[in-house]
This record gives C-alpha cells, structure tokens and sequence, in this order.
C-alpha cells in the first residue's frame, strides 16, 4: 500500500498533542486541527463541551460517527512521536505517558471521512476518558437529537479486527448488524472484521437507550494507556478507504434502543456490575467465596486508589479498572 504523506502528517500533528479531560491540550487541538471545519460545540445546561459536532449531508444519513478527543495523559503539552517507515508504525521511546492514538486513530478517520464528504454526523467527545462524559451528558440533555439516528459507530477500539457487539452496559448492537458490517468492511485490501463480544467501553455504550445500533470498531492501536501504544497506520490506511467508499446507509437495523440481551451477560454484569443508561444498579451476585466489594467506598475512590483496589483483588487489574472506572463515574 501507497501511504499518502500529507495525510501521514496530519495524524503526526494529532499524536504530538498530550490531551488529559479538561486541560489545554484539548483546546490546543481543536483550535489547530479543526480550524476550517464548521462545527458545533454541545454542551450541558452549565457550559461545559460534550461533543464536537460536524455534519455531512444531515439529510442524507441516520448514522452518527465517534471518537473523542481526549487522552489519559497526566498533564498537557506536546510529546515527541516517531515513525518507523519499515513497520508503518507511530510510537513513542521514552517511559512517560502514552502515545495517545487511543483516540487519536479515531479523530483522524473521521476527519479524513469528513474531506471525503461521506455523509454522517460526526461525534468527537469529550471525557471519553473519564467515564464518557461527553456522551453521558449527550444521552441526558439531548437524547432528542440523538433519536434520529439508526446505528452509532465508533472508531475508537484496539486491534485490527473487532466489530464490537457488547461494550460495560451489555448488548450494544445485533449480531446481524454485526455481521453486515464485517462484510461491508472485509470487501476492501487487508480488512478482517468479524464480531467481537468482548468490547469494554466507548461513548457508544452510552447511547444503547437512544441508538439501535452501537458499536466499536478496531482501529490499529495496540497497548493503548500505556507507553507501549503503538499505532498500525497502513491497516488505518486500510480503514480510511474502507469507511470512505461503502454505504453506511445499507446496514440493516434489527435492534431496538434500549433492547437488551437476554442471553448474554456484558462484561458489567461479568464483573459483577449492572449499569444501564448512565445509572448504576446494586451489585449482580458473585460466586460464594467472593465478597461484592462496597460500592460507595469504591465510588469515593480516586483512579489511582481504585486501580490499586483492582491489583489486590483481582487478576487482570488493568481491563477491570476500565470496566470500573467507566460504571461508576
């Protein structure tokens, strides 16, 4: 594959920027990268952003796109970001932070399909991060806009391959929405979608009560959150050329919002979790010798003492604080 290196750049730009919820580094980022788009700012009832919003042809689509903007930097400010032309790979070479293709993959996509004119409404995020606060406050103050769409699509999941079927809250997306989708992707070079039950959380998770369909999709990042990510731009390359030139519009519909799955357990309730619509649920039982933890004390807990918590307790630490930190925010 040809990489073209105008656009090559542009993610480059993207990567440099470190954009913790809340802090300059998203504010930097939307006053360079987006300067030229003509967007709306959604915001709660006192001010603060929820979602960039950017449409194409509105009248032409149900399809909401997604990413968001921030990162789980530690502070802001700009990061070196290197390039290994062998590999077609972004990553970083020092110990600090993250490299912050999660979701900075996801950005560039849809701002690439924007240029593209592909018709959609186009969702970057605030808060992501943090517990989906962006869509949290979307799905509460403006569940209105978000009842026309018919399927809602993020772009913001490690690996090459999944179509996200299950995120925290459960069943996000039909499996023959699912499946439709593999498809659609698979017809273009180097694609291998397939459905994925083993999703954790996005913003999409938080419109499964608004939007038949959600899901995830995988975007090339890998060991996101840590100072490993290392980000596969020719299989987002790929990608870009597959969600430029298929019919979103042809996907078919069979969930309905707010419908659940009563067959299937999401990765909340497997963790001894219920969360549906942003509202939290007293504690699925675990197996005897377990003792559910105390769900306020893990509330008034910081992400770090929470990720503590996890260590002494659990056995994949780093997949559960996300699953965690996402239900009780």
């Amino acid at each position: 594959m040809v990489i073209d290196m105008t656009d090559r750049a542009r993610l480059h730009q993207i990567l440099q920027y470190c954009r913790p919820h809340g802090s300059t580094g998203v504010s930097d980022l939307v006053r360079d990268v987006f300067a030229g788009y003509d967007y709306e700012i959604f915001s709660s009832p006192s001010g603060e952003p929820l979602a960039l919003v950017i449409e194409v042809d509105p009248h032409l689509t149900s399809t909401l796109f997604s990413s968001h903007l921030d990162t789980v930097h530690a502070k802001a400010g700009y990061q070196q970001v290197l390039w290994d032309e062998d590999l077609a790979l972004f990553y970083k070479d020092d110990e600090y932070g993250c490299l912050g293709a999660d979701d900075g993959a996801g950005v560039w996509l849809m701002l690439n399909m924007i240029d593209a004119g592909v018709p959609g409404h186009y969702f970057f995020h605030y808060g992501e991060e943090r517990g989906g606060v962006g869509s949290v406050g979307m799905s509460s103050y403006h569940s209105r806009y978000l009842s026309q769409f018919q399927r809602a699509i993020a772009f913001d999941r490690r690996g090459t391959g999944d179509v996200i079927t299950h995120q925290a809250v459960g069943r996000c997306c039909s499996d023959e929405f699912a499946v439709a989708l593999s498809s659609a992707l698979n017809k273009f070079d180097r694609m291998g979608y397939k459905p994925c039950s083993g999703g954790i959380f996005t913003d999409t998770a938080n419109y499964t009560h608004d939007i038949g369909e959600c899901t995830n999709l995988s975007c090339g990042y890998q060991d996101e959150h840590s100072a490993n990510e290392a980000l596969d731009f020719e299989h987002l390359s790929a990608m870009r050329l597959a969600c430029i030139n298929m019919n979103w519009e042809d996907l078919p519909s069979v969930r309905a919002p707010g419908e659940d799955d009563p067959d299937a357990m999401g990765w909340g309730s497997r963790f001894g979790l219920s969360v549906k619509h942003g509202k939290k649920y007293a504690p699925i039982p675990w197996e005897d010798e377990y003792v559910a933890p105390d769900m306020e004390d893990l509330r008034s807990m910081t992400y770090v003492g929470l990720h503590q918590w996890v260590q002494d307790n659990l056995h994949d630490p780093d997949t559960l604080t996300d699953v965690l930190w996402a239900a009780l925010s």
